[in-house]
């Protein structure tokens, strides 16, 4: 991409943003501990309807998981504020595979106007990743 391609490319998205700050003037920028920047609004909360789900470390045997609800508008992603939250773990592979929930992650989302349409996309996942046993057999 050559130069001008890119400034007009820039223009194009500070354009789009400018509309979307107009919507929700009390946005705000997030960064994750990856660095990875998200506009967050408490207003777009009770607007949500898409989630991201991922797990805070790819390393680590029992790293937590998130979820981040957020709206597309204007072609950019809002997220809730707070933009994330901490729903569940992953199971450690040597006690099995899977998700495991916490106790009440659903309210939490609820004090936060978060929308049933994301607590059931929640869900959902968590019924598709339910812990499984393995038993091990050595050869």
């Amino acid at each position: 991409m050559d130069y001008i391609e890119k400034i007009k490319k820039q223009k194009k998205e500070i354009a789009r943003t400018e509309k979307v700050l107009e919507l929700y003037p009390d946005i705000k920028e997030k960064i994750d501990r990856w660095s990875n920047k998200r506009l967050s609004s408490p207003s777009i909360n009770s607007k949500t309807d898409r989630v991201h789900i991922n797990h805070n470390c790819g390393c680590c045997e029992d790293s937590i998981l998130q979820a981040w609800p957020y709206k597309i508008v204007n072609g950019i992603e809002v997220f809730s504020d707070p933009a994330c939250f901490v729903i569940g773990e992953k199971i450690p592979f040597y006690y099995g595979l899977g998700e495991r929930s916490y106790d009440n992650w659903q309210e939490e989302l609820r004090k936060e106007n978060i929308t049933e349409t994301v607590i059931n996309q929640i869900q959902k996942f968590f019924d598709d990743n339910k812990p499984q046993h393995i038993e091990y057999v050595d050869d």
